[in-house]
């Protein structure tokens, strides 16, 4: 980080006490700001925005408004958000983003892909098809309560096949 770039955070830093006090919200996203101005071009991955509870708060704090905010950096900002569709996300997204630049993913095939991971992991790779190889029904079984239980989310299916793993070893 340039000396240029790190001054706002240091100047917050002294502000605080050395980091004794907590900043306000107010003054975290002034400094974000004039970090990115003399940062140039960064990229930004908010991923999972659906699990956020500070999401919308109000009409002047919340990560929505925080990201809205960042439009006025929209030539060296550049912002990639992951989320499930949730109405009030869809709505914010489509006030500051481009439809060109929205890419909605299905939800089936979302579920074709973890169900897919889930069948490669448990049938063909790893620990769990060496376990269960002489076993298809339980294979099933896992395959499809890993799937039901990971309701569209990648890392749930990951997590439930590495506990998975864990506690039979």
């Amino acid at each position: 980080m340039s000396p240029t770039t790190r001054s706002p955070l240091d100047t917050l830093y002294s502000q605080c006490g050395q980091g004794k006090q907590e900043p306000s919200l107010e003054s975290l996203q002034v400094t974000f700001c004039d970090m990115v101005t003399g940062a140039g071009k960064i990229w930004i991955v908010i991923d999972a925005l659906d699990e956020c509870q500070l999401r919308t708060q109000n009409s002047t704090c919340g990560l929505h408004t925080w990201i809205k905010s960042l439009q006025g950096f929209r030539s060296t900002v550049h912002l990639l958000v992951t989320s499930r569709p949730e109405q009030d996300i869809e709505a914010a997204i489509r006030s500051w983003a481009l439809d060109r630049n929205i890419i909605s993913m299905e939800d089936e095939m979302i579920q074709e892909d973890i169900n897919s991971y889930v069948h490669t992991r448990v049938y063909e790779s790893g620990e769990l098809s060496q376990r269960w190889r002489e076993r298809p029904k339980i294979q099933a079984e896992i395959v499809s309560a890993i799937t039901t239980k990971a309701n569209g989310m990648y890392v749930v299916s990951h997590e439930l096949l590495v506990y998975l793993i864990l506690i039979h070893n």
